[in-house]
């Protein structure tokens, strides 16, 4: 069975992330425990936007994952920031991962963002971002399909719009790559 480390970066709650890593274990089959947490560097910071860049805080991660001793092909790191991410070529992201690799990132603050008709939006947006970012270590790409996990989160409504799990397609390509 393979194991999901998440890791708490910067102030995220502990206790968040352990309801999180209780839910995700059963949903996904795997094992899932909450690691040491790692700080916010302030050379991840884009001053420009006001952000972190979520390329070196995934770096930080394989850093960390390099040097635990666990095989990549059996424990993914999931680092859960409470920041807001940025990467090069968007002034927004919510999560990151390296595809096929072991480790990505989500970022709280994006996802704590208001809710159009003011209905409670944290744990549904978290799960679904945990989710859509754990498909890409697997393996799976974007989706066009605006109710799948994997369909990709240009802003919050599209986060909001998509479901928490994959779609007919995407689940097919799930179970044939873990057969």
């Amino acid at each position: 069975m393979r194991l999901l480390v998440i890791v708490p970066v910067g102030d995220a709650d502990e206790g968040l992330l352990q309801a999180l890593a209780d839910d995700l274990g059963p949903r996904l089959g795997m094992e899932c425990a909450v690691g040491a947490g790692l700080p916010l560097d302030e050379e991840w910071w884009d001053a420009d936007r006001c952000r972190y860049l979520s390329g070196p805080l995934v770096d930080a991660l394989l850093e960390r994952a390099d040097g635990s001793g666990h095989d990549p092909r059996e424990c993914w790191w999931l680092g859960v920031a409470e920041a807001e991410l940025c990467a090069p070529e968007y002034d927004v992201v919510f999560g990151e991962a390296t595809v096929d690799g072991p480790c990505a990132v989500v970022g709280l603050a994006s996802l704590r963002a208001p809710s159009a008709d003011g209905v409670p939006t944290l744990w549904p947006r978290l799960v679904a971002s945990a989710i859509h970012e754990l498909g890409h270590l697997a393996g799976a790409e974007h989706c066009p399909n605006p109710r799948c996990v994997m369909y990709p989160s240009r802003d919050i409504a599209d986060t909001d719009g998509k479901g928490n799990s994959f779609c007919g397609s995407c689940f097919q390509w799930k179970a044939a790559r873990q057969a």
